[in-house]
């Protein structure tokens, strides 16, 4: 799900690939950022990112 954020799909894009609900989405996209301490999409694709990259290129 979070991957599909940092590509850029929207609620409805997501929902269409993963064939489930906007609402389910949406339901995981908000519990996902309260988990992680974030405000928006756009942190939570910066995250994903950092997470994702090698460790010899990740700032703290």
């Amino acid at each position: 799900m979070a991957g599909h954020v940092a590509a850029g799909h929207s609620n409805p894009e997501t929902a269409a690939r993963m064939c489930i609900s906007r609402r389910t989405v949406s339901t995981h996209v908000s519990n996902i950022l309260r988990k992680l301490g974030l405000t928006s999409r756009v942190e939570l694709a910066t995250e994903v990112i950092r997470r994702n990259s090698p460790p010899e290129h990740r700032q703290p």
